[in-house]
């Protein structure tokens, strides 16, 4: 306890720039992420996370793929019924955003998938790529 307390009390301490680092890495108040900006995003009656605006307008593009509700969540259409053919849709469109450049985070592409689930126990509703679940 007396080292946690010495390291506390330096000017420049590693708590600090702990801190510093957690509060870098815990960005969610800080990107839209907790107001109205962002919308849910909804697949089979189960909102399985949030869409910022600038990717909302370039759903919108996919009619057939997603459509907004009247609470303004978007889902994914509910033709596409079995993991994989959501998995295959939402893929086909986040190639798209990959070709055309849209969002920086995608530039971390890197073949890895993501299972979208409810809960960590629920059985998966898809997979993405990873990279587009970042912000």
């Amino acid at each position: 306890m007396a080292i946690f307390f010495k390291m506390n009390t330096l000017e420049g301490s590693a708590i600090s720039q702990t801190l510093k680092l957690a509060q870098k890495f815990n960005n969610f108040y800080l990107n839209g992420f907790h107001n109205s900006e962002c919308v849910p995003f909804v697949i089979n009656g189960h909102q399985v996370g949030l869409i910022k605006p600038e990717v909302k307008k370039h759903l919108l593009s996919y009619p057939d793929i997603f459509s907004v509700q009247a609470n303004n969540s978007i889902h994914l259409n509910p033709s596409f019924h079995t993991y994989e053919s959501r998995s295959k849709c939402l893929d086909q469109v986040l190639h798209e955003f990959k070709t055309k450049n849209l969002f920086v985070a995608l530039k971390g592409w890197r073949d890895e998938c993501y299972e979208v689930r409810t809960r960590y126990t629920s059985e998966p509703l898809m997979k993405m790529e990873r990279s587009a679940t970042c912000k």
